[in-house]
């Protein structure tokens, strides 16, 4: 795992376009950090590279290669892909939609009401404890 020779590349010496690759990588933004070095980096960041991003990578460099071989410029684009952004409006839309879900309507709060007052006041006790609740609010209003 560790290189014969070491590497003295900081993240300046990347181009902006390798820079902007390992920016679309989730949960990563290595924005401000040009005297960081890269192995450090890609070390940090092999906790953030899973099975897809791998997937996602050998299909670029393929495309790159591809390209390279038929004589298509560089700035030719075979697919699009979503930015940052847009995912994290996609996530919060998703959480609103599951917090709103979780609410129940006036119909299902009296259900539930009903059900957890079933055989309830019926036992000696519970007459008891309803009877001195209804002197109680008696007293003090």
């Amino acid at each position: 795992m560790v290189p014969t020779t070491s590497s003295t590349q900081s993240l300046r010496s990347l181009s902006a376009d390798d820079t902007s690759k390992l920016n679309s990588l989730p949960l990563v933004d290595i924005t401000g950090l040009d005297n960081y070095a890269i192995n450090d980096l890609i070390l940090e960041l092999d906790h953030f590279i899973d099975k897809e991003t791998i997937e996602d990578l050998q299909q670029e460099i393929k495309v790159e290669n591809l390209k390279l071989q038929w004589g298509i410029p560089k700035d030719f684009r075979f697919t699009e892909r979503r930015n940052k952004e847009i995912d994290l409006v996609l996530g919060e839309l998703e959480e609103n939609a599951y917090r709103y879900a979780g609410k129940f309507s006036e119909q299902e709060i009296k259900g539930m009401r009903k059900m957890f007052q079933t055989n309830r006041g019926e036992g000696i006790f519970d007459k008891a404890w309803v009877i001195f609740n209804q002197s109680l609010s008696l007293i003090f209003i």
